[in-house]
């Protein structure tokens, strides 16, 4: 059983973080963070999958070790530390089921060529009950009818939403591109 927490368009009221020096992970980061403290006391372990490799990415997982105790998985081997293989389109390993207190997911979905929500209960299927799962992905790109159907929830609009053209770091390549945030609690 889930409980969604949140669900919607983030938006430039979101806050904004320019040490990731990126016009949606400026928001996306900080919106985890947020969504982290909001949401639960002190996690104890946290797995970040999909973290990617370099730059802004190694940013914010360095932010994430530092203030918690996290794992981080992505389809390419990692020599940083507490990194793994691991593929969101596969089920984890069974000793990952209802593992972790917190499952995280940053705009990577919208990417893989799978059904999403098979992706998202591939996620969820590694939190523990009570925990949660926090995810961000682009719009168009995430599958929003099938999630919105899964969640049996419509996503909340925002009339100043995130894009490529509105964020502080504009980058016009991605001004048709919304930010989906999704928060669920498994119950």
């Amino acid at each position: 059983m889930i409980s969604i927490q949140d669900f919607r368009f983030l938006s430039l009221d979101d806050e904004f973080d320019n040490t990731y020096g990126n016009w949606s992970r400026s928001y996306e980061y900080p919106y985890i963070l947020n969504s982290i403290k909001k949401y639960t006391k002190t996690p104890s372990i946290i797995h970040n999958t999909s973290w990617g490799w370099e730059g802004v990415h190694n940013i914010f997982r360095e932010k994430l070790d530092s203030l918690y105790d996290t794992v981080h998985s992505d389809i390419k081997k990692s020599n940083h530390p507490h990194t793994k293989i691991w593929d969101i389109t596969t089920p984890p390993a069974k000793e990952e089921f209802d593992f972790y207190d917190i499952v995280i997911n940053v705009s990577t979905i919208e990417e893989v060529k799978h059904d999403h929500v098979f992706i998202l209960k591939n996620l969820l299927s590694m939190v523990k009950t009570g925990g949660l799962l926090i995810v961000t992905m682009d719009f168009p790109g995430a599958q929003l009818n099938k999630i919105e159907n899964w969640l049996d929830k419509k996503i909340e609009y925002s009339n100043n939403r995130l894009n490529g053209n509105t964020s502080l770091i504009p980058n016009n390549r991605y001004g048709h591109l919304n930010v989906i945030g999704l928060v669920i609690r498994k119950q």
